[in-house]
């Protein structure tokens, strides 16, 4: 992958339990990002309770795990009671404003996912570009590089930069119009990704 040594580990399907993390240290492995409050994937996660600070970078022993971090969702039987924060699971303006407002509650960093296959689709021979998600991404990467109290770093930096004995931020609720805006921005993606 172009890097000089491999320091993390993500299960698929945030499917870690203690046993993935013990093996993870025993390989020297010791940055997790196995926690998932949302819990949508088909396997649980095994690991939201087992780290000091819930929703955040935290320290157990030497194993550090980086969350992929999920906010209280204002529509719970539209998205359950998290929404977790990914490209193509969140809006721009819901993203935007749920870091502003982790980053002034004290969170160590916000972990943001997304996969490859979140920009594009193939349908009818031809591959499809995603415009959604890619005014997304795009949007995010420009926000954050205008915003002053905002960067981007690696999973390794951001273990080195972080305080482990800050008390527990506040769990983070969505902004409820931002949230509809992209419930409605999501059904209509699906009607045209239909014809």
């Amino acid at each position: 992958a172009g890097v000089a040594n491999v320091t993390s580990f993500r299960a698929g399907d945030f499917a870690a339990s203690e046993d993935t993390l013990s093996a993870m240290e025993a390989i020297g492995l010791l940055i997790s990002s196995n926690r998932d409050l949302d819990q949508k994937s088909s396997i649980r996660s095994q690991l939201n309770d087992a780290f000091p600070i819930r929703n955040d970078i935290s320290r157990r022993g030497r194993m550090v795990d980086v969350p992929v971090h999920a906010c209280l969702s204002p529509f719970p039987f539209l998205d359950r009671k998290y929404r977790h924060m990914e490209i193509s699971a969140m809006g721009l303006r819901e993203t935007c404003d749920a870091l502003n407002r982790m980053q002034k509650a004290g969170y160590g960093c916000a972990c943001i996912l997304t996969h490859p296959g979140e920009f594009s689709r193939w349908k009818n021979g031809r591959v499809r570009p995603i415009r959604k998600n890619q005014r997304r991404l795009r949007g995010l990467v420009e926000y954050v590089a205008r915003h002053e109290k905002l960067e981007w770093t690696t999973l390794s930096d951001s273990v080195a930069q972080a305080d482990f004995e800050r008390p527990q931020p506040p769990e983070i609720r969505l902004n409820p119009l931002f949230t509809a805006e992209r419930v409605f921005e999501q059904v209509l993606d699906r009607l045209f990704a239909l014809r």
